[in-house]
């Protein structure tokens, strides 16, 4: 933060993010103060309508779930050790997972170097923002530009069925008054793609 002061020196800035970078961008603008804020760009990071609840249950599922899609997608066997997640939590399953995944040769289930890694941050990415409590950051008075895909990517509602249900504002209304949707072609992971990217840059742009 104090980097982008200085870099600004004295100018608003603009801060945007896709996804759960969309998150860190609230965060600074929260850290920064309104006043050194021209506006924040999400570039569709929203929170399901009904996020799961915060039972074991439900943590359970969420890992069968998870477990079932490495080995559909990936070929991979991730036993989950129910055991530990029960007396432990997530944090301890997440770091067991970051070990087997890290002694997991990629190559050998035809995968480039760092798509395992990238599949678990996803994850863990996605968990987070659908229990995240944006009223954390009501306080923030900026305008809001949000652009919104035509629907979550499929692996992610694989993964937690809950994104298959999205408010138009994401779930942003109920701290932002000066907001503006902007809707892109595709599903999430196509905004980051050509036509979305570009639509994105144009109306920043022009904002």
């Amino acid at each position: 933060v104090a980097d982008i002061e200085r870099l600004s020196d004295g100018r608003p800035v603009v801060l945007a993010g896709w996804s759960f970078g969309g998150a860190l961008a609230y965060e600074v603008a929260h850290q920064l103060g309104d006043d050194k804020v021209a506006f924040i760009a999400l570039l569709d990071t929203t929170r399901p309508s009904n996020p799961a609840p915060k039972t074991k249950e439900e943590t359970r599922k969420r890992w069968e779930r998870y477990a079932q899609f490495a080995k559909d997608t990936y070929g991979l066997d991730f036993p989950v050790p129910y055991d530990l997640l029960d007396s432990a939590g997530e944090d301890a399953v997440l770091n067991m997972l970051g070990e087997f995944l890290a002694t997991t040769d990629a190559s050998a289930h035809g995968l480039a170097a760092g798509v395992l890694e990238h599949q678990r941050a996803s994850f863990v990415d996605n968990q987070i923002l659908g229990n995240l409590d944006f009223a954390r950051w009501a306080g923030v008075k900026v305008p809001v530009l949000l652009f919104r895909a035509e629907r979550m990517h499929e692996g992610a509602i694989i993964l937690e069925p809950a994104y298959a249900h999205i408010d138009e504002d994401g779930g942003w209304g109920a701290i932002v008054d000066d907001l503006e949707i902007v809707h892109l072609p595709g599903d999430h992971l196509a905004v980051v793609d050509e036509p979305a990217v570009g639509i994105v840059g144009k109306h920043m742009n022009d904002w």
